[in-house]
């Protein structure tokens, strides 16, 4: 499977530990990648620069604001309890 930044709001990635999730706005990386001077180290080292590079060259080709909104969590009443 080829992850392609920002093209589509359900990809999801695991190389290792490090997870990628994609949205048109922005990419989520978390967790952690423990890479090994060993041949999966080297594999899992070239997908992630792979990723990165597309990213990089992705975003440089675009009309890029500033910085693009934050979204803030609203609370809201919660319906299942009684709030009389």
């Amino acid at each position: 499977m080829s992850f392609q930044a920002f093209k589509d709001n359900s990809a999801s990635l695991d190389i290792g530990g490090l997870t990628l999730e994609n949205n048109e706005e922005r990419v989520s990386i978390y967790g952690s990648l423990n890479i090994g001077r060993d041949q999966q180290g080297l594999q899992q080292a070239r997908q992630l620069q792979g990723i990165l590079s597309d990213m990089v060259n992705y975003l440089e080709q675009q009309d890029l604001p500033a910085q693009i909104e934050t979204f803030t969590p609203k609370a809201v009443k919660n319906p299942f309890l009684d709030n009389e």
